[in-house]
């Protein structure tokens, strides 16, 4: 079985006249399928029409319409005998055998009952629904490594790979445990504090893009060589096409933070005999600081020979004061403290006495205040700047 063609071309026959894809017009009347040739305007006759139910006394088809893409003819059709109804919605068989006879071709298959007076009638293809865009995003780090203590600023990229606007974009970013301070400004839409960045960024056209600039402070007592990963992910409304580039990540290494402290024995039981207790000069570079940290059950003594010293210390190092030469700094057992060169040009020279001989350094992974209160003239440790009364 095959479609009936004519002129070489694949063909679907119609009432009244029909051109199909392959321009092949067609014809039919109340007893044949037929093809016209449109050099000459010679109407050849394909198949007789065989109309389902029997006993019409005036078939005739209306309008037909080739449904696109299943190869079926689709007609209007008129039955003039008053026992049955008049008007119906068709199918119209367009196969035959390759010889004669002809058995299939002609054959009219009723549908159902349609609208009096259909004459026309056309397949219109509908309107999609317009597809949901593929938002994309991507993530960099710089510096990559970077010095514990330092500041690592993270780059997100939303792109929107269309079709058309993406709405409701919405980005996540679990920072690693090893960041602190963070900040995160969008280009567009808004970013909430914290070590877990939510942004809401709206609507993004077709083509755009969006950036999120996030900086964080590496805590400054991680240890050289850990290697932190981080992982963005976007979502927009409706079904992403392409979901696997909702998210992306980046690793950095981190570098060990520059030695705060050169530390020099002077009275030890190696060298003085002493049982209880260890002194000798420290010095930290310019702009240089330790990590969070106690001593344990010891005490300790700091005497600033020269340079500028600032003290942090509480369970968020909440609090602070500066000392310079000739100030003496009284650090009790168990404070959580970070001691600061104050001065990024000058070294900080000191004299340390502890009450211990054993170096005894507890270092803490703690978030440093963002905003320390400074504290002087309180007691006989942290005493009012010179020139105060």
């Amino acid at each position: 079985m095959e479609r009936v063609s004519a002129n070489g071309y694949t063909c679907v026959c119609g009432v009244d006249l029909y051109v199909n894809v392959n321009y092949c017009l067609f014809h039919a009347d109340g007893n044949f399928l037929g093809t016209v040739n449109t050099s000459t305007g010679a109407l050849t006759n394909v198949a007789a029409l065989i109309f389902s139910p029997p006993g019409d006394t005036d078939p005739r088809l209306n309008a037909l319409d080739f449904q696109p893409g299943t190869g079926t003819l689709f007609a209007s059709h008129d039955n003039s005998n008053p026992s049955f109804p008049e008007n119906y919605l068709s199918t119209v068989d367009t196969t035959t055998s390759m010889t004669p006879p002809v058995t299939t071709a002609g054959q009219v298959n009723i549908i159902g009952l349609t609208q009096s007076g259909l004459d026309a009638i056309a397949f219109v293809p509908a309107t999609a629904a317009p597809a949901n865009p593929d938002v994309q995003i991507t993530i960099t780090d710089s510096p990559d490594p970077v010095v514990a203590g330092a500041t690592l600023t993270y780059t997100v990229t939303v792109t929107n790979n269309g079709p058309g606007n993406a709405t409701g974009v919405f980005v996540t970013d679990q920072l690693p445990s090893a960041l602190r301070n963070v900040t995160a400004t969008p280009s567009q839409g808004t970013c909430s504090p914290g070590t877990f960045v939510m942004c809401s960024l709206g609507t993004i056209g077709l083509a755009n893009s969006v950036t999120i600039t996030i900086t964080a402070t590496v805590v400054v007592s991680t240890i050289g060589g850990t290697i932190i990963s981080n992982t963005a992910s976007v979502a927009s409304a409706g079904t992403d096409p392409t979901p696997g580039n909702n998210s992306a990540s980046t690793t950095t290494t981190i570098s060990a933070a520059p030695t705060a402290d050169h530390s020099v024995a002077a009275i030890t039981h190696a060298t003085a005999g002493a049982s209880k207790l260890w002194a000798g000069t420290v010095t930290i570079e310019p702009n240089v600081k330790t990590g969070a940290h106690h001593h344990g059950a010891l005490e300790s003594v700091i005497y600033v020979v020269s340079g500028k010293a600032r003290m942090r210390w509480g369970e968020e190092l909440e609090f602070f004061a500066e000392a310079g030469p000739g100030d003496f700094i009284y650090v009790p057992p168990y404070v959580p403290h970070q001691e600061i060169n104050a001065n990024p040009e000058q070294p900080l020279s000191c004299v340390l006495v502890r009450s211990g001989q054993e170096p005894v350094v507890v270092n803490l992974n703690i978030p440093a205040a963002e905003e320390p209160v400074e504290v002087s003239g309180t007691d006989t440790f942290h005493k009012k700047p010179r020139g105060d009364s």
